[in-house]
């Protein structure tokens, strides 16, 4: 077996991009969706209980990606705010489908302590399969040291390709289903890139998200007459003698709820075809 991983990490930091800024599910899924694009997946399966959450539910994320070997685990998955795109000197994943890159300098990963206390990685990259558990709890004990080491694990026999991430010991919709809708349409509008026609499907449940669950023109405000504050452009440049365009819609919107809707308050902007939310 291999040694054990390690990381080195500043503890209030990890609360921070943890606990503190993903406190709901689409944004934590998100983060793990944007990294399977990062790795040219071009599907993304996700398992969600349709129970209760109880202390055995699991939330299984897996892509058919590229995968990370052993030493891409240690030297880049398990290094802390390493910017992929200064590192490797591109901001493209690997030719042949040289997408631009999402990630956002190696912090997504704490995103699932938002809603878990442990995360399983198992991943497959030429094929040699690594494992092992980042547990929330053991880190938190080892917060005085700042490092934290996790025992490689045998391969389960369940990865033969890409990645695979399993959510364990969640700590939200305790006792209550997770309303599979509204994680439906919450990473429709997170994505841009979703869709056949983009080459990457998200599949919750055995069903694939569709970009017609965004449904987001529905909540624009109207005016006196009726007629909702939208405004559509295409192929403008963003600035003049350039050949950088940019097409969309921008649409002021009648109210913002997080919980029913899943728009959070702020302009919201599609970067790289991901949202980002300013406030």
């Amino acid at each position: 077996m291999p040694d054990s991983y390690q990381i080195d990490f500043d503890i209030a930091t990890i609360k921070h991009l943890g606990l503190q800024m993903y406190a709901t599910l689409p944004p934590v899924i998100g983060e793990l969706v944007a990294n399977a694009w990062d790795a040219n997946a071009t599907e993304v399966r996700i398992d969600i209980p349709d129970t209760p959450i109880d202390d055995g539910s699991e939330i299984v994320i897996k892509d058919n990606g590229i995968g990370m070997s052993d030493d891409d685990l240690r030297k880049k998955y398990l290094i802390v705010g390493r910017d992929r795109r200064e590192s490797e000197g591109t901001g493209e994943t690997p030719a042949p489908l040289s997408r631009p890159i999402m990630g956002r300098k190696g912090i997504g990963k704490f995103s699932a302590f938002g809603i878990a206390r442990a995360m399983e990685i198992e991943s497959a990259s030429n094929g040699a399969v690594n494992r092992f558990v980042m547990d929330y709890d053991e880190m938190l004990a080892s917060a005085p040291q700042r490092h934290a080491e996790f025992p490689a694990l045998r391969a389960t026999g369940a990865v033969s390709e890409g990645t695979l991430i399993t959510l364990r010991r969640i700590t939200k919709y305790r006792t209550r289903s997770i309303p599979l809708t509204r994680l439906r349409r919450g990473l429709a509008r997170r994505f841009a890139i979703i869709g056949s026609q983009h080459g990457f499907e998200v599949v919750i449940n055995g069903s694939a998200i569709s970009p017609k669950e965004r449904d987001i023109q529905r909540l624009l405000a109207k005016d006196t007459d009726g007629k909702p504050y939208l405004w559509r452009f295409k192929d403008e440049e963003i600035a003049p003698n350039t050949d950088c365009t940019v097409s969309g819609w921008i649409g002021a919107l009648d109210r913002t709820t997080p919980e029913a809707d899943g728009v959070d308050r702020g302009i919201a902007i599609m970067a790289r075809g991901k949202l980002n939310t300013t406030t």
